[in-house]
């Protein structure tokens, strides 16, 4: 893992945020009972002090959200959380300070991949005519889940929020581009990464 710290920025917050589903392309907005481990990551800009909004990410521990590395590709340096980032993967652990009776959302029991998923009820499919249809068709598609429904889709301001599907995190998502509704959404599937998840936060739990 490397660690890192955000010096761009004068100050991280991180709020639950169930509004944010409402950026799913045929969602809708879920209750504010559910979904509390589903979080903003918001960062406050240190010489305008205008608060922007950078990604969404899942609570699976009361000390660690697990979100989508590019949302921090651009950033370097000192703030207030230790980042582990998965270099192979665009997946992300932020470790944020302890505070007990935050709702959280399980890690997956067993391998392998559900069905269908919760949030936007889309269905998994097959990821392969997906990647053959990228520019770079050469880019493996092994770790990831594909969902696809008609009328349904993520777009950018999703990237980083849970796949959820029984109570448990099965992918993370990677955001959404201009073929809205015409290609399956691509996420990270967590399920690969399940030792990585837990060997890191066992490690800096100990600290």
């Amino acid at each position: 893992m490397t660690k890192l710290k955000l010096f761009s920025f004068s100050g991280i917050t991180v709020s639950t945020g169930v509004d944010l589903h409402k950026r799913i392309y045929g969602g809708q907005k879920c209750p504010d009972s559910e979904r509390r481990y589903h979080v903003k990551l918001k960062a406050k800009h240190g010489t305008s002090g205008k608060t922007v909004y950078l990604c969404g990410g899942s609570l699976i521990h009361e000390r660690w959200i697990l979100t989508a590395a590019h949302c921090w590709e651009n950033e370097t340096g000192c703030g207030v959380f230790f980042v582990g980032i998965n270099t192979i993967e665009d997946i992300m652990l932020l470790e944020i300070p302890s505070q007990p009776g935050r709702k959280i959302v399980a890690l997956p029991d067993f391998p392998g991949q559900p069905p269908h998923l919760k949030c936007a009820n889309m269905h998994v499919v097959d990821c392969e005519p997906t990647r053959k249809s990228k520019c770079n068709s050469n880019v493996p598609y092994n770790n990831r889940l594909c969902l696809k429904e008609p009328n349904v889709d993520t777009r950018g301001g999703d990237s980083g929020g849970g796949v959820i599907y029984n109570n448990m995190i099965y992918g993370v998502i990677k955001g959404g581009g201009v073929h809205a509704c015409t290609r399956p959404a691509v996420t990270v599937n967590v399920c690969p990464y399940m030792n990585w998840i837990n060997q890191k936060i066992a490690q800096n739990n100990g600290k």
